[in-house]
């Protein structure tokens, strides 16, 4: 059996978890990068950038990258959690193409 196991270990019996996890080192440039890890395109119309939440309109009137707003990882997690309990295929490409994410 691959993978490590977990003894939890209750009053009154023994469980046993195996926990498989493979971890990805992805070598690529920005675009393909950004495909393989579930993000828009450069060319979305809302959220093109995977590090900050600058709309196209807002980024062409601020060039300066110091003051863009970042993303965290919980944004992240919070949009990510969201299109995941989206009812229908159709709300979570609204969600996507909404935040790119």
């Amino acid at each position: 059996m691959d993978g490590i196991e977990i003894h939890i270990k209750s009053t009154e019996k023994m469980t046993v978890l195996v926990v498989q996890e493979m971890v990805v080192i992805i070598i690529a440039n920005t675009p393909a990068t950004k495909k393989i890890s579930g993000f828009a395109s450069h060319s979305h119309c809302c959220w093109f950038c995977h590090l900050c939440c600058l709309t196209r309109g807002d980024i062409e009137s601020n060039l300066d990258p110091a003051s863009w707003p970042k993303l965290s990882q919980g944004h992240y997690n919070i949009l990510a959690c969201a299109w995941y309990d989206m009812p229908s295929n159709e709300a979570q490409e609204d969600i996507f193409n909404l935040y790119g994410i």
